[in-house]
């Protein structure tokens, strides 16, 4: 994916994209969604990022996308610890 494209998509789309970030404590997976308040068929393209509890060596200051939402959702499945904390968007990147 090119910068020309990411930016294609911030750029020339009215408002900002809602994204919800959804824990499933059974699974260890999260979902990930993106909508816009204006319309509905908008798709940005957003950098995803994680840190949780159980990573071995916690890092909030490495913010390179681990994933890129493109679609309305996601679904990552990373076996999160099911008790433990999760910080999506180190550093509101």
């Amino acid at each position: 994916m090119s910068v020309n494209e990411i930016m294609e998509t911030w750029d020339s789309t009215k408002g900002f994209p809602i994204v919800t970030v959804t824990r499933d404590y059974e699974t260890g997976s999260v979902t990930i969604t993106q909508k816009s308040k204006f319309d509905a068929n908008t798709k940005w393209k957003i950098p995803i990022n994680f840190v949780s509890s159980s990573d071995k060596n916690i890092d909030f200051s490495e913010t390179t996308a681990d994933l890129w939402l493109t679609e309305d959702s996601i679904v990552v499945n990373r076996n999160f610890s099911t008790d433990g904390w999760l910080l999506v968007n180190k550093q509101q990147t």
